[in-house]
């Protein structure tokens, strides 16, 4: 995956400088492509044409409830719709004016906010670099949690713990060792790395940081993998 940023003008006239940046995402996924996504890791029973209809057939909805109840619809934990006006009134119950518009305000939920505030972009990686998906607790406290020196699970690609150099790392926010942790164990086709801390830290949020030389590419580079954790 490799990001770009591109060069914008200032929409603002008082803003320093005449141009800002802006990052543009490699591709862009459509209902086809994430219906596929979703159904390759579902049961055999999975149908793309049943996922694509149900889709759409709550998308239908949602605008049913939202532009004509006028009700907020959560889609937990994706996002949060809800009924809004462009421009203000003058009071609670001023009549709308020609500068009102009714409009749709969409709200990312928390937990997809707290989930993509923990991917750690790589630049420039080619197809079989190692990467790191999430880290799942064991014990069932859910994804980007350690629950204390219970063991953990950590998902990507081409990732591997056993080889000199390889290890695991937790550390503070400062870039120190929060705690010590070793490799448990490696799934045999380098997707899964399980591991486990020697003592439980403070609870919080850490750093957990894999370095690998990939399991499939063992005499690559060494490079280290980070990902935002919270330990309970």
């Amino acid at each position: 995956m490799s990001i770009k940023v591109i060069k914008v003008s200032g929409a603002f006239e008082t803003l320093e400088g005449k141009y800002t940046g802006m990052v543009v995402s490699a591709a862009t996924t459509g209902l086809d492509r994430l219906a596929a996504l979703c159904c390759k890791d579902l049961t055999a029973s999975a149908n793309e044409s049943e996922f694509k209809l149900a889709v759409r057939a709550i998308a239908e909805q949602v605008a049913i409830e939202v532009c004509e109840n006028l009700n907020t619809v959560s889609l937990s934990p994706v996002v949060t719709f809800a009924p809004g006006i462009t421009g203000s009134v003058e009071s609670m119950d001023a009549p709308l004016g020609d500068g009102n518009g009714f409009t749709v305000i969409a709200t990312s939920h928390p937990q997809l906010v707290k989930a993509v505030e923990g991917i750690v972009p790589k630049m420039g990686d080619s197809a079989d670099a190692p990467r790191i998906d999430t880290v799942a607790d064991k014990a069932g406290a859910g994804t980007g949690v350690i629950s204390g020196t219970e063991e953990f699970y950590i998902s990507g690609s081409n990732i591997s713990a056993q080889n000199a150099g390889e290890g695991i790392e937790l550390l503070k926010a400062d870039g120190t060792a929060a705690a010590a942790a070793r490799a448990v164990g490696v799934n045999e086709s380098g997707i899964c790395v399980s591991g486990q801390l020697g003592s439980a830290p403070e609870p919080g949020a850490y750093t957990l940081v894999l370095a690998t030389h990939g399991h499939s590419t063992p005499d690559a580079e060494l490079v280290k993998l980070a990902k935002k954790v919270k330990v309970v």
